[in-house]
């Protein structure tokens, strides 16, 4: 899709794909407000603004409309965003006791900062995300919701250069 076919269309529409992009309503919001932009690169630029504008309800919002690293049964439902299954392929060919592995450390994430684990995963392997959220339990929440942050900007702009091809 074109940003020029995107422009065209209902506005419930755009905010579908929007949300499809980043589970956040402010986001969404905001982001209806920049259309029409030029190009991808000022698209992709007034994502990263005006996510970095929303809030930490915003960015929790988006963190629970992600499909848990691991989580076969999400991941194969019909309502599961394709984006999700494609970003998790890699991981999905993983060992199955890897992937056991990677629920639990999951789950003692979220016990720790009260949101699932967000890491632009397109690519990773099970090994690779574990040893990763193992790193990161030991953050600061503080520190923590910033770089969950920061993995759900990369995850909304890589979203948004597969929808704007």
């Amino acid at each position: 899709m074109t940003i020029a076919e995107f422009d065209n269309l209902p506005a419930a529409e755009k905010y579908a794909l929007l949300f499809s992009c980043c589970g956040s309503a402010g986001w969404v919001d905001s982001m209806l407000g920049v259309f029409p932009v030029q190009d991808l690169v000022d698209l992709l630029e007034y994502a990263e603004e005006k996510w970095f504008e929303c809030n930490h309800s915003d960015w929790l919002e988006a963190f629970e409309n992600h499909a848990r690293l691991g989580d076969k049964n999400a991941l194969s439902q019909e309502d599961t965003p394709q984006f999700g299954k494609a970003e998790q392929a890699a991981l999905l060919s993983s060992d199955e006791s890897v992937i056991k592995q990677l629920v639990a450390a999951n789950a003692d994430y979220e016990d720790v900062f009260g949101y699932m684990f967000i890491s632009f995963a397109p690519g990773k392997t099970g090994e690779q995300l574990l040893e990763e959220i193992g790193e990161r339990l030991n953050n600061d929440p503080r520190v923590e919701i910033e770089i969950a942050a920061a993995e759900q900007d990369k995850i909304t702009k890589h979203r948004l250069k597969k929808l704007f091809r």
